[in-house]
């Protein structure tokens, strides 16, 4: 299970990755409307919620990934693991 910590540090990464790259690939507008489709319905995902930053971090590597792509790279080989 992933943790805040984890959510950050992976930011951490992508934005040293962008400095060398020149890509955009780490989104500080990821929330919890991203991971919780039943917000538009009244509901929420809080960071009190066992898997709240599971989801985050996933939407983080999901964003990454397909930002890469859109920049002709591979966040996977940027990484140096699979994330996308």
């Amino acid at each position: 299970m992933k943790t805040e910590a984890d959510y950050w540090a992976l930011n951490k990464e992508l934005m040293t990755i962008e400095k060398t790259t020149g890509a955009y690939l780490a989104d500080p507008n990821i929330d919890h409307e991203n991971i919780d489709a039943t917000v538009k319905c009244g509901g929420e995902t809080l960071p009190t919620d066992p898997d709240f930053w599971d989801r985050m971090y996933g939407a983080a590597c999901m964003n990454a990934g397909i930002l890469a792509e859109d920049a002709g790279l591979d966040i996977n080989e940027l990484i140096g693991r699979d994330i996308y």
